[in-house]
């Protein structure tokens, strides 16, 4: 569920809607009864869940944390080998 504040986050909110990952809210508008529907609909949805649970097997064997952590681990190395060269 999506419940826009600023910034990018309305975007985010519009294409979570549209690819069928979730529900946005108007942050502006929407009130408890619409907040508990949303919550019951996401929670009762079973092909969201399969969904969700292939795209997190997904984000698992492509392992790209690692693969972030490595790229600036070796950037800060780089330009810490840099800076040694001009001192």
């Amino acid at each position: 569920m999506d419940i826009s504040r600023f910034s990018d986050q309305y975007d985010n909110a519009q294409r979570l809607d549209e690819k069928k990952f979730g529900i946005r809210l108007d942050p502006h508008a929407f009130t408890a009864d619409q907040l508990v529907t949303a919550i019951e609909q996401l929670l009762a949805d079973q092909q969201l869940k399969e969904r969700l649970l292939a795209v997190a097997e997904r984000i698992k064997r492509e392992r790209s944390k690692d693969r972030a952590c490595l790229a600036i681990e070796t950037m800060v190395a780089e330009f810490k080998e840099t800076q040694q060269v001009k001192a």
